[in-house]
């Protein structure tokens, strides 16, 4: 088996002007450690020149607000804190904020509904109706979302179930991208995979730009000194900072 790289054909779909993407993330945060390096790429790409510009073709939808994320702190607290700080990393990367949905959906309670209930759930079959219509209404063809293989925090499975069937329904591309499947995989797992089914993203140009983004969810804390998204990890920090992001096509 070959050692996965860049997928010429992933990269020029996830780099068309004619897609339009809507990125599916369970939490804030998610977006900046699974696809920040993306998503400055893409900015560069079509937006660097003009200062005055947004992306007008990137969408966020962000299922919960990780309210759950410091359990002994009021959850209104920290989800205001977290919403907030999202909304400066987006602004960096001149997203529209019209472009942002959040559905305020039960942090850590996701994983509470199988795959199979989607649809009877009041709450998640109100969110798959949302989703649709913002879909339709913005137009959108790929929809990246946390991968499958992100198995812990479960919120982030869900979610991947979710846009699965959203994908099909609306008959759009699928991606799923890496958060916690770094901490869960070693280095040759990853260079071992089949690129014909991944792709690792350079992201080497805007790597320094990435960490900043993420240090701006790192570095606003709570009153105990912990960021509002929670004490992660060393592991966890240190793989998301590599020099490339991993995407796989799903659909």
């Amino acid at each position: 088996m070959r050692p996965v790289k860049e997928n010429a054909e992933v990269t020029s779909q996830l780099f068309s002007p004619d897609a339009r993407i809507l990125i599916i993330a369970p939490h804030p945060d998610d977006e900046i450690f699974g696809l920040g390096g993306y998503l400055l790429r893409y900015r560069d790409l079509y937006y660097k020149e003009e200062v005055s510009d947004m992306m007008e073709n990137i969408f966020i939808c962000f299922l919960t607000d990780g309210e759950h994320s410091r359990s002994h702190i009021p959850a209104h607290e920290v989800k205001h804190n977290r919403i907030e700080t999202s909304k400066l990393a987006l602004n960096r990367l001149k997203i529209i904020h019209q472009n942002v949905k959040r559905l305020h959906l039960p942090d850590g309670c996701l994983s509470e509904l199988a795959p199979s209930e989607l649809s009877a759930d009041p709450v998640t079959r109100n969110s798959y109706s949302i989703l649709s219509e913002f879909i339709r209404e913005n137009q959108i063809n790929t929809i990246l979302v946390t991968h499958e293989a992100d198995y812990w925090p479960f919120d982030h499975v869900t979610a991947f179930d979710l846009a699965r069937r959203l994908s099909k329904d609306n008959r759009c591309r699928l991606y799923g991208f890496w958060v916690w499947a770094w901490y869960q995989q070693s280095i040759m797992n990853v260079l071992r995979m089949d690129k014909r089914h991944y792709s690792l993203l350079p992201v080497t140009e805007v790597r320094e730009e990435k960490l900043r983004l993420i240090d701006l969810y790192l570095k606003e804390k709570d009153a105990d000194g912990v960021p509002w998204i929670g004490a992660l990890p060393k592991a966890f920090l240190s793989s998301n900072k590599w020099k490339f992001e991993v995407v796989e096509l799903i659909l």
